[in-house]
């Protein structure tokens, strides 16, 4: 009976211990104010663990005046708001710059960029050849027919859309860059025919680095610079059945060989089973084309001619989201991603990509 008392005193003891041992939960605002100094990724996962720390998150203008998450490897697909659009219709104040916005579920919101384009000299909008946003900032490049001499005319001109005000720039030197520049910590990146030209704003100097003899010269092939999540710079390539990535090192600077496969066409099409809408419309061309990469979210837009728009999640490889045709018919041109700044960003935890 003795032996039987010592073991039963001997357990009791341990869970003493055991109890012991065990730390004292921090309090909720404790939890919140660490997540809030985490990264997009930590923040959420704590998120996660009960409906108490997600409403805060959401919900507590508080909590969002503390929110100062760092930057990390990892691309956050929900800072990706949207992208500009043209519209051209038959009246006058229907056509100009349109904000898609896809940050609700469902079908995505079309709203007007008021006054975005201004007139010209004959008093007709100018017509826009590209159309670049970064931080609020709307950089416009117009260009208009002079009536008596038929001369083109370009004009350069930056607009504060919180303002409302804007400004010509002074005329941009030629430039035999491929599509729009990528601009990654404080340096521009062109595509050119075989290489790829880098320049650093604050030291304004200029490196170029050759494409690996690898690299398709096929003229028709759609091409787009992009950047892996861990910063590396890449060249994506479509070639009617597939994306391939050429990818360079950001220490040696030097670009891999032989690239590697993003995702095959058969595989975008099958999502929201759109293979099947091509099959009703076997006339319709596809015409298959990357159209722009977003640096912040790392998501990859994707034209199909008649058959809508997709986004790539460029960091899972997946196809996230498909834009129909009947929204995608209404654009003349689609032109930059539309992103938040990760300083700004407050999880919601809806899911709308």
């Amino acid at each position: 009976m003795a032996g039987g008392g010592d073991v039963v005193r001997s357990r009791a003891q341990a869970r003493g211990r055991r109890r012991r041992r065990q730390a004292t939960p921090l309090p909720l605002d404790v939890v919140l104010a660490i997540a809030a100094r985490s990264d997009a990724a930590t923040l959420v996962r704590c998120a996660a663990t009960c409906a108490d720390v997600r409403s805060r998150v959401a919900d507590d203008p508080a909590f969002g005046g503390r929110l100062r998450l760092r930057r990390t490897d990892r691309f956050v697909l929900p800072l990706l708001r949207g992208h500009l659009v043209e519209r051209r219709a038959g009246r006058r104040e229907e056509s100009g710059l349109y904000l898609v916005d896809t940050t609700t579920a469902g079908a995505p919101r079309l709203r007007r960029v008021p006054g975005a384009v201004p007139s010209g000299a004959a008093g007709e909008p100018m017509r826009l050849e590209s159309v670049t946003l970064r931080d609020g900032l709307l950089l416009l490049r117009m260009a208009e027919t002079e009536a008596w001499t038929y001369r083109l005319r370009r004009e350069l001109r930056v607009r504060d859309l919180a303002t409302g005000r804007s400004l010509t720039l002074p005329p941009e030197p030629e430039f035999p860059g491929h599509g729009t520049a990528l601009v990654v910590d404080g340096a521009a990146h062109w595509l050119c025919e075989n290489c790829v030209v880098k320049l650093n704003v604050r030291s304004a100097r200029a490196t170029v680095t050759t494409l690996p003899a690898s690299f398709p010269g096929e003229t028709w092939a759609s091409r787009l610079l992009a950047m892996s999540s861990d910063g590396n710079l890449m060249v994506l390539v479509m070639d009617g059945k597939k994306i391939s990535a050429w990818e360079q090192s950001k220490h040696t600077l030097i670009w891999k060989k032989q690239p590697w496969v993003v995702i095959e066409v058969e595989e975008i099409l099958r999502f929201n089973n759109v293979v099947g809408l091509i099959e009703k419309q076997p006339y319709s061309p596809l015409g298959v084309r990357l159209i722009w990469f977003a640096e912040r979210s790392g998501a990859v837009l994707i034209g199909t001619g008649y058959h809508g728009f997709f986004w790539l999640d460029l960091q899972s490889k997946k196809i996230v989201r498909w834009l129909d045709p009947q929204t995608t018919s209404k654009f003349y041109a689609t032109y930059c991603p539309i992103e938040t700044d990760l300083s700004s960003w407050v999880p919601t935890f809806s899911s709308t990509i």
